[in-house]
């Protein structure tokens, strides 16, 4: 059962680039400052409440190069914590879950994939 955690992220901005945005939610939330490598996951999520959404997650590096620098803005995120990726689904929303693990794969085998509802790789027909 998920917790309601999150990983650091949020909206861009009018003019703001993806990957613009990826380096200030980590400075904001984080305190840390890193640009994006590549693009791990891209997420199509429908919401008849906030509408289609486009979510990224990007490759920023190893974060254990800079842990003892994060600093949290107390605001968006009060905590952080290593979480072995088989336990995702206990501290995130499935959709969120599905998203880190898909992603966490890609990196790990090189690529990057495009998801549906934060499910399977889509993949040609």
């Amino acid at each position: 059962m998920a917790t309601g955690g999150t990983v650091p992220g949020g909206y861009v901005d009018t003019g703001e680039s993806p990957a613009r945005a990826c380096r200030r939610e980590l400075v904001e939330e984080l305190g840390i400052e890193r640009w994006p490598r590549r693009v791990l996951a891209l997420d199509w999520a429908p919401s008849a409440h906030d509408g289609d959404k486009l979510l990224w997650i990007f490759d920023c590096g190893d974060l254990a190069e800079d842990e003892h620098r994060v600093r949290l803005d107390g605001a968006e995120l009060d905590r952080w914590e290593w979480v072995p990726t088989r336990e995702l689904d206990d501290y995130l929303a499935a959709r969120l879950s599905r998203r880190v693990k898909q992603a966490h794969a890609a990196r790990a085998e090189g690529r990057t994939v495009y998801l549906e509802h934060g499910g399977e790789p889509v993949r040609a027909a």
